[in-house]
């Protein structure tokens, strides 16, 4: 591996490539599996698609960075020779090529799913809340969510594409502003709307706990919906805090990098030498291929995520020990179920 990264690095590289995959296979499963259970176009299976869009980007560039390491750095430390000011250069790192695109789906699809939370926490935050003027909306447009939705996958591209005209992308304000926006509004409203939904959520419940009715199968029934709206926001809120995280870690090494890249004198490549750099940089792919582990530790093992997971494999596992014909009238009568 002449060209590929250092001996030392392979370990390393390969163990972050096999996480890579398994986040991958995670984030299919969740989205098929809410395809199977008939949620094709809610905030979780747009999350688990997008996320897994992300996953596919990175491994790709994984794979490339392993098997062509030398040119890669030649390419990035002749891009920052011709201009280490650039903001370009602050987002993405000096990444160059093939793998600047790979770059840009990962970078807007995280620009996607802080939308799609966004949305998703105000969704959360008016169930609460019931506030008459957006629920008088929400009876005129009937599709509202749809739209918001939809608005969350179509609004990241062209605004990353206007930051990249030749007007923008030289001021480092506007660009950083444009290329962030999205990530700043979702933690910022999308944080304010969790705390207002979770103070809601509190108030009721001590509310409905002083209130003693005459029906016990309406307490019971009460009881049941606040235990399982209960849960919804709790997994939301780690969901939230995790991606608030995330966010914040990006925006935090761009900072690092703008001042890095602004208080240089000179360029200095990376050698076969600096193991730890290159080691920290091939670490630097984890946090963008988690989102679908944790997308499915949060949501995939709901109890009815996890019942369809497991028909899903009991169904596979019979299908492998059985004969078609003994297999079929087993499938045919879950789907009567």
């Amino acid at each position: 591996m002449s060209g590929g990264v250092p001996q030392g690095a392979v370990g390393l590289a390969v163990i972050v490539l096999l996480y890579s995959f398994l986040c991958l296979f995670l984030g299919i499963l969740l989205f098929y599996v809410g395809w199977r259970h008939g949620a094709k176009f809610t905030y979780v299976s747009l999350i688990a698609v997008f996320a897994s869009i992300a996953c596919v980007a990175s491994i790709a560039q994984q794979i490339h960075y392993v098997v062509d390491w030398v040119k890669i750095k030649e390419v990035q430390h002749a891009a920052k020779e011709r201009d280490l000011t650039s903001p370009i250069l602050v987002v993405t790192g000096a990444t160059q090529g093939a793998d600047l695109g790979l770059f840009w789906i990962q970078f807007t699809t995280y620009n996607i799913n802080a939308l799609l939370v966004l949305f998703w926490s105000a969704s959360l935050f008016q169930g609460t809340w019931k506030l008459k003027p957006l629920v008088d909306l929400q009876s005129r447009f009937t599709h509202l969510e749809t739209i918001a939705k939809l608005f969350a996958i179509f609004f990241p591209p062209p605004l990353l594409g206007i930051a990249h005209a030749p007007s923008i992308s030289k001021n480092a304000v506007a660009y950083l502003l444009l290329c962030n926006i999205s990530l700043v509004v979702s933690l910022l409203i999308g944080g304010i709307l969790l705390i207002l939904t979770l103070y809601k959520f509190v108030t009721l419940k001590n509310k409905f706990s002083s209130i003693r009715g005459s029906s016990g199968n309406s307490r019971q029934e009460t009881a049941r919906l606040r235990r399982r709206d209960k849960w919804i926001i709790i997994r939301f809120s780690i969901a939230f805090s995790i991606l608030a995280a995330f966010e914040i870690a990006i925006i935090s090494f761009e900072v690092l990098q703008y001042n890095a890249n602004h208080s240089a004198t000179t360029v200095t490549p990376i050698t076969n030498s600096d193991l730890p750099a290159i080691l920290a940089e091939i670490a630097q792919f984890v946090p963008g291929v988690t989102p679908p582990l944790v997308a499915f530790l949060i949501w995939g093992t709901t109890e009815t995520y996890w019942q369809e997971i497991k028909d899903l494999f009991s169904c596979y596992i019979s299908r492998r020990r059985s004969s078609p014909s003994a297999v079929l009238p087993e499938l045919e009568d879950r789907e009567e179920q």
